[in-house]
């Protein structure tokens, strides 16, 4: 009875034990959880092969880098646009005389007396235009101005009223100083070509080893390339690589360095037209002066129309700005004068006389 009591108190804790040993893993879920299978790394490589492709990789990437920076060469170009220019100015009249009076008409053959002129206030206005390229320093230009040199009274001879309008063409000619550089406009153009990286060939003064060194043209580094050998397990071309900064050797392979070697270049070319502004300028001219004369007293006058003449001038003009110049100017007239009569006299009584006058005047110009 005792060995019967014995067999079912071992089976009761056996059976127990079976039951709580199946259920342990219902409770310790993360301990009987199955295990990740790793993932497969690549082979291991060593440092000599990692610099290797890491440098044939650099390499391959280096050109197409590059190619988006072109290299600008720029061109300078002078040059020397034409100008036109308007300009209105006014002054002062002085040093008038009427010379070498003589009678006309009635009193033909009787000389009359010289008369000096009185000075006067001058105005008017002027349109030029300078040459461009060479003749720069070569114009053209037409003004008109009026003035008033009144015949003055002499002893019992009385004054006399007077008008004179001068209409002239000039040729202009001018001198340039304080000149600075402006850049006109500027042109652009690209071109691609196919470059190679410059090397000189050497030997190493400790192996006797033949190297190029080079000039790679998309990065500039200098290298130096050994000869070229051919991998006896794969059959693949490929050349040693020296920094030559740093000593390091790389491996590349031949089909790589060709393509570094070998650049593709774009190259823009800019080219810039520049012109001189110089701010002062003296000039000087002469011409033809069309000139109109009017006496007039007591109701009466005398007058000459479009009589031709000499016009001179000399003047110095600063520019303000490029477009904005003030100047001062000396003018000289000459001019045969027939004076005719206008009034009641018809052509009964005339006078001819040699007009001088002198001028000075200040203006502002603008130039285009």
């Amino acid at each position: 009875m005792h060995d019967g009591l014995r067999s079912r108190s071992i089976f009761y804790y056996g059976t127990m034990l079976m039951l709580s040993w199946s259920l342990m893993p219902m409770g310790m879920p993360v301990a009987y959880a199955q295990e990740p299978v790793p993932e497969q790394q690549p082979p291991t490589m060593t440092p000599t092969e990692a610099e290797q492709a890491k440098e044939a990789e650099r390499l391959k990437q280096t050109q197409p880098a590059r190619g988006a920076e072109p290299e600008t060469r720029i061109e300078h170009k002078q040059v020397r646009p034409s100008e036109t220019y308007v300009a209105g100015f006014g002054g002062y009249t002085f040093g008038g005389s009427l010379s070498d009076v003589e009678n006309t008409g009635l009193l033909s053959g009787i000389p009359g007396r010289n008369r000096d002129l009185a000075d006067s206030v001058v105005y008017g206005g002027k349109v030029g235009h300078f040459f461009g390229d060479r003749l720069d320093w070569l114009g053209l230009e037409m003004e008109a101005y009026n003035t008033t040199p009144h015949l003055e009274q002499d002893g019992a001879v009385p004054g006399i009223h007077q008008r004179v309008t001068t209409l002239a063409f000039n040729v202009i000619g001018r001198l340039k100083f304080g000149c600075e550089t402006k850049r006109e406009r500027t042109e652009t153009r690209t071109e691609r070509r196919m470059e190679e990286g410059t090397y000189k060939e050497r030997k190493h003064p400790t192996t006797g080893e033949t190297y190029r060194e080079r000039r790679d043209p998309s990065t500039g580094d200098i290298y130096m390339e050994y000869m070229e050998r051919r991998d006896p397990k794969t059959g693949e071309l490929y050349v040693d690589r020296v920094d030559a900064s740093t000593g390091q050797r790389t491996r590349v392979e031949r089909a790589v360095m060709e393509r570094a070697v070998m650049a593709t270049r774009e190259i823009r070319y800019e080219t810039q037209y520049e012109r001189e502004f110089c701010r002062l300028q003296p000039y000087g001219g002469v011409g033809l002066g069309v000139f109109f004369a009017h006496l007039s007293n007591n109701g009466n006058g005398l007058s000459d129309n479009a009589v031709p003449g000499f016009n001179g001038l000399a003047g110095l003009r600063y520019f303000v700005t490029e477009r904005i110049a003030l100047f001062g100017e000396y003018k000289y007239n000459f001019a045969p004068f027939d004076y005719t009569p206008d009034g009641a006299l018809g052509g009964a009584v005339g006078v001819k006389a040699d007009y001088h006058i002198n001028h000075f005047v200040g203006g502002l110009s603008l130039h285009f």
